[in-house]
């Protein structure tokens, strides 16, 4: 097809894409409050996802991460871009990435949630910012945001960029449309060869692309002030091991607690630290720890110091990073349902042993890498759970070895950093 026709279907395209948008806009308006009936943040700062905020200060480097797992991702990037001197907005799309932020960079950086995709929001918001560049995070490719930054020359950047075989597999059946809005980046700082191979035959440009590794393995650690109170919490118990089950969703707790049985069966020197990762469902899963438990049942928030402790449900945002530091062991859930899997990088930072399900399609090549470096277990059943959990208990080597592991592949895959920085320096230079 000739390259004049494509760009024309592609301007055809957006403005359809466009008038989707404003025939949407009651459903937008119904779906947040919908939200907003389990979490009533939601309900709050609607302004902003229509482009308006209070204030209008430029900036001159755009970070959008989606939610939690990317804030945490980019936090090195963003502290860097910081420390630099550069003036940077960090978005978000979901009140727990919004609180993130916040928690972690405070002041430092300015924060508002990322405008939805219409024109006019996107307008209003471009207007008032004035961005200088805009590093957007992974595979966040919103096209109304990129075609109105490149009309603006902004400079796009797509950090920590991957391309999952299930997106990939959606991308090539609109390729020729992928083709001209990968046009619009500057920088595509991939994670893998597969990654760029990928990203090549999608349309990008070979001077698009740089192997820069994953960011994730640099992330700074989230909350540092919460480390030295686990560390306080932990003191309470000394003799006991403490097994973090993090970012668990429905349907996984009940298969944990089951694990959990079995293990207490054989071994009465462990604590179960459970974290739902949604906080609308940390009530329902308390409950349901009262009613399989008569007792050793705590939530944080309610904790006392010394209790009598079998089983506590951290019911608070934000603290999971640094709680894996005092982990014998740590299982990332959304992995024992089809969620697709979290962050698994967390307790590593710590050089903490990790586990996870069967379910991990949202990060399929990093658990490729670590598995590849024998720096994670994936336990395909819940028996297969407790059996490697058991031998890990049971044999101090074994445990040892694997978080040998997990700190060799960290020193491993340095530098990722560095290379995002360059690109950014050289850009905001000229």
């Amino acid at each position: 097809m000739h390259i004049s026709n494509t760009e024309g279907l592609v301007k055809v395209f957006l403005k359809i894409y466009d008038l989707i948008w404003y025939i949407a806009l009651p459903f937008v308006a119904l779906f947040l409050c919908i939200k907003g009936r389990k979490n009533n943040t939601y309900l709050k700062r609607w302004g902003e996802r229509f482009g308006h905020y209070r204030s209008l200060e430029p900036v001159d480097i755009w970070f959008h991460a989606v939610s939690v797992g990317e804030v945490v991702a980019s936090s090195a990037l963003v502290e860097s871009c910081v420390k630099a001197g550069f003036r940077v907005l960090v978005t978000t799309m979901t009140p727990t990435g919004s609180e993130q932020v916040k928690r972690m960079f405070g002041a430092k950086v300015f924060h508002q949630y990322c405008p939805y995709d219409f024109s006019f929001a996107i307008h209003q918001f471009l207007k008032d910012r004035q961005p200088k560049l805009l590093m957007v995070f992974e595979t966040e490719l919103w096209p109304g945001i990129l075609s109105r930054c490149h009309q603006r020359n902004i400079p796009i950047f797509l950090a920590n960029a991957r391309i999952s075989n299930r997106s990939y597999g959606r991308y090539l059946k609109t390729a020729v449309f992928w083709r001209h809005i990968l046009s619009y980046f500057t920088k595509i700082f991939v994670q893998s060869t597969k990654d760029a191979e990928r990203f090549i035959s999608l349309g990008a440009n070979a001077s698009q692309i740089e192997l820069a590794g994953n960011l994730k393995f640099q992330a700074i650690p989230s909350d540092l002030s919460k480390l030295e109170e686990w560390k306080k919490f932990k003191a309470y118990y000394p003799d006991k091991d403490i097994l973090v089950f993090g970012s668990t969703h429905h349907g996984e707790e009940e298969v944990i607690l089951e694990v959990w049985d079995k293990l207490k069966a054989h071994f009465n020197h462990l604590i179960l630290v459970l974290v739902p990762r949604h906080p609308e469902r940390f009530d329902k899963v308390f409950q349901l720890l009262k009613q399989k438990y008569q007792k050793g049942v705590s939530r944080i928030s309610s904790w006392q110091p010394g209790e009598s402790l079998d089983i506590l449900l951290v019911d608070q945002m934000g603290v999971l990073n640094s709680l894996y530091s005092i982990a014998r062991f740590a299982f990332v859930g959304g992995s024992l349902v089809p969620v697709g899997g979290h962050n698994v990088l967390e307790p590593l930072t710590y050089g903490v042993p990790v586990l996870t399900g069967p379910y991990t399609h949202n990060q399929q090549d990093l658990i490729r890498i670590l598995l590849d470096e024998e720096a994670i277990i994936v336990t395909p059943t819940p028996d297969e759970l407790y059996k490697v959990l058991k031998i890990l208990l049971s044999h101090q080597e074994v445990s040892q070895d694997l978080k040998q592991k997990s700190l060799n592949i960290l020193k491993k895959h340095q530098g990722s950093l560095e290379k995002h920085m360059q690109g950014i320096q050289k850009v905001l230079s000229d």
